[in-house]
């Protein structure tokens, strides 16, 4: 919100009400001191995928872009620094692919130690190295948990994130399959 004493542009009524609304006055430390006047919020995200914290800032003077781009430099570097301090330890071990299609996927392992790794509902971020040679970042959302015969555990995951080069180097693989 970049100055919270003028009208919004009319594109942005909607936000401006719901920020008013749901956060400005649920927010004790913001509504109670009536000095600050903008707001800015961006997300720290994990491989630019999985949202883990925002990074918010309350000024008592308008806001411009310029500052808006500071702040988002900033949480860009706060996770860098997690990332380096190993706040994150992503997984080295390998998971075969059961089933894939535009939409999602699934793989297969059989050690149950990795069960922690995996809840219905949560998000996940990983690679998947494609035959066709190229890799795809994807993230995903653990949609179901499955119990095999012979002790095979199957995950299936819906994308709802990549990128565009992973997004076309997924979809050409899929078209090439079908």
């Amino acid at each position: 919100m970049p100055n919270l004493n003028v009208d919004p542009d009319p594109s942005k009524v909607e936000e401006h009400n719901f920020y008013i609304n749901h956060i400005y006055r649920s927010d004790i430390s913001l509504s109670s001191r009536n000095k600050y006047v903008a707001e800015i919020t961006v997300p720290i995200m994990y491989n630019d995928v999985i949202i883990y914290g925002y990074l918010q800032v309350n000024s008592s003077q308008p806001v411009t872009d310029g500052m808006y781009a500071v702040v988002r430099r900033m949480s860009i570097a706060l996770n860098q620094l997690m990332v380096k301090h190993q706040l994150f330890f992503p997984l080295e071990d390998r998971f075969l692919v059961a089933d894939i299609s535009h939409k999602g996927m699934s793989f297969v392992f059989k050690e149950k130690k990795f069960l922690r790794f995996f809840e219905e509902g949560t998000k996940v971020n990983f690679d998947i190295l494609l035959p066709t040679q190229k890799k795809a970042l994807v993230g995903a959302i653990i949609r179901n948990i499955t119990f095999l015969e012979n002790r095979i555990i199957k995950t299936g995951c819906e994308i709802f994130k990549m990128d565009d080069t992973s997004k076309a180097n997924y979809d050409e693989f899929i078209e090439l399959s079908q």
